[in-house]
């Protein structure tokens, strides 16, 4: 019967008491059971009741063991397809980690191939230049003029030449993540004084006019100078190149007086961009066409590292043009401020990395006191460690934050790997005495808020440092190296805090920069001497209030520094009580045109 009613219930009447016979009828099929002498319509509705419940128990327990049955031997199947699937996976794996070292070793091979190859080029290029200067300077005999000129050109395109070198390296450099980065406070007004006798010489050769333009009162930057020398003469070169006998190539400098930008732009009325070419200008390799005779020489890298080099100065470049009436490019550095430099960072990193990207910051500290060149060095040393997507930002002579977006598990290693190189550098400069840096991290932030939670903590650590006890910051300017530790060492025995610059251009950068509360100054160095030096502070109103001590063995130079604004002038050899008490004097209560020749 259970063989054919599969699902049915099936309660069993017995005459027999024995309850063996019930056991018996449950094993063989039954739902239940019930003996004849207690039968009533009570009993029978519960037994009933009890048989169907339990026979769908029964049933329901069944179909589940049956279901899991199925369900394990399908798991065994996808078990086997996984097993299969990874063995085909480690082997592609196997297949790709070959691929990748030949791929690594290619690639090392073409960076090498191009660092060689540039190394090839130098040299003789710079034997070329150096037997043109030669002929040049008269020193193998008379040159006519038309040889000269001749002469002139062969400098020009050796010139050229160095440049597609420089490009090809830096290309390289950056694919490779090894692009030496320097961002630091510095003058832009600078920048344009390095770069403008080349710019000028390319320039009167084309017969084109060049002129150089920088706004009055222009802030700080910090960016990396070379950087944005680079930047200057590929766009400058480039609109020479292009540019129609006659014409005029513009290189200028402006700031808005709410911008926390520097603007540089390179104008000039050439033959002009077509609309449909401008986006693709930057592309390596790609050389546009131009309604212009001129030739395009070069291999296509200018613009595109250009753009790289200004990305990396954490600046935008711009370009608009209009044929037949010309084109400025233009691009931005940023100015020297640390909070707004930070945000922009961040910005740029959530705009590149999303929020999958997690930020630490990390302090680096030096033993003080630290002379400004040591500092430099330092600095020059931390950034030259981190990635370039990474911010370091020196907020005082011996202190450090950088913003570093290595991933938390490799933090660790990163802080070793800068303490052991700071160790070999130390060791194979012996002769500079370099303190120790120690490095630590302030926090690491992920997620949404990330940028936020950081740029918080950023603020923290720079009022932290804002506080720390110092004594009165004084920058001490003369080129007498064995003056300058001596006077140095008792400054810092007085309390002060002592920076230290060796040349007058130095020194001004240093003003700007550290905001020193006096400067004292020799007259005679180099580069720019100290009456020089008074006048351009003077010219600043960053700097024209900071009380200056004129230190000269000249009485000459007397009356002419007090005339150009020093607040006193004491001639060598002076006496050191004499010199702190005038110095806690003028930082007190900055005063002028005075005299002491003790």
């Amino acid at each position: 019967m259970r063989g054919a009613a599969e699902k049915a219930t099936i309660v069993v009447l017995t005459c027999n008491s024995d309850p063996v016979v019930g056991i018996e009828t449950t094993t063989v099929g039954a739902s239940d059971y019930v003996h004849k002498d207690d039968l009533s319509a009570k009993t029978l509705e519960n037994v009933v009741r009890r048989a169907v419940e339990r026979q769908r128990a029964l049933l329901q327990i069944r179909d589940a063991n049956e279901q899991l049955d199925r369900q394990n031997a399908e798991l065994r199947e996808v078990n086997s397809l996984l097993d299969r699937k990874n063995d085909e996976l480690r082997a592609a794996k196997s297949l790709l980690d070959r691929k990748n070292k030949r791929l690594a070793r290619l690639y090392k091979m073409a960076h090498q191939f191009v660092d060689n190859v540039s190394h090839d080029f130098r040299t003789p290029l710079t034997v070329i230049r150096e037997y043109v200067s030669l002929m040049l300077d008269g020193l193998t005999g008379p040159v006519a003029e038309q040889h000269r000129r001749f002469l002139e050109i062969v400098n020009d395109r050796t010139d050229d030449l160095a440049a597609m070198v420089d490009d090809m390296l830096d290309m390289s450099r950056l694919d490779a993540g090894l692009l030496h980065v320097w961002r630091r406070p510095s003058n832009v007004r600078d920048v344009f004084e390095h770069v403008r006798p080349v710019l000028e010489r390319k320039a009167e050769l084309k017969k084109i006019g060049f002129t150089v333009s920088v706004d009055e009162g222009l802030p700080t930057a910090y960016h990396d100078p070379d950087k944005t020398g680079r930047v200057i003469v590929n766009l400058a070169v480039n609109a020479i190149k292009f540019g129609r006998p006659g014409g005029t190539v513009a290189l200028r400098a402006t700031h808005a007086a709410d911008s926390d930008d520097v603007v540089i732009e390179i104008a000039d009325d050439g033959p002009g961009i077509a609309p449909e070419n401008l986006k693709a200008i930057y592309d390596r390799f790609r050389r546009v066409d131009t309604p212009t005779q001129f030739s395009t020489d070069g291999f296509g890298l200018g613009l595109s590292i250009a753009k790289e080099l200004v990305h990396v100065n954490l600046g935008e470049i711009r370009v608009e043009s209009e044929l037949n009436r010309g084109t400025t490019f233009s691009f931005t550095v940023p100015t020297w401020n640390p909070t707004a430099l930070v945000g922009r960072f961040l910005r740029r990193v959530d705009q590149a990395e999303g929020s999958s990207t997690s930020i630490s910051l990390l302090v680096a500290d030096v033993e003080t006191p630290v002379e400004s060149n040591v500092s430099d060095a330092i600095d020059e040393f931390l950034q030259g460690r981190v990635r370039g997507s990474d911010l370091v930002l020196r907020i005082l002579p011996h202190k450090w934050l950088l913003l570093t977006l290595c991933p938390p598990i490799e933090l660790p290693k990163m802080l070793e790997q800068v303490q052991n190189a700071w160790v070999e550098y130390r060791r194979n400069t012996p002769a500079a005495k370099f303190p120790r840096i120690t490095v630590q991290s302030k926090g690491t932030w992920s997620g949404k808020n990330r940028a936020s939670d950081a740029l918080h903590a950023f603020a923290e650590e720079q009022s932290l440092a804002a506080e720390e006890p110092t004594g009165p910051r004084v920058l001490l300017v003369d080129d007498d190296r064995e003056f300058v530790e001596a006077m140095e060492i008792r400054l810092r025995t007085n309390g002060y805090e002592v920076l230290t610059a060796f040349d007058g251009r130095s020194a001004v950068e240093l003003a700007r920069h550290c905001h020193p509360n006096a400067i004292l100054l020799d007259n005679f160095m180099p580069i720019m001497g100290g009456l020089e030096m008074i006048t351009e502070l003077g010219n600043h109103g960053e700097t024209m209030e900071i009380p200056i001590v004129m230190l000269s063995a000249s009485s000459r130079d007397q009356q002419e520094s007090l005339t150009r604004g020093a607040s006193f002038f004491l001639q060598k050899p002076c006496d050191v009580g004499t010199l702190t008490a005038l110095l806690r004097e003028v930082i007190a209560e900055p005063i002028r045109a005075g005299v002491d020749g003790a």
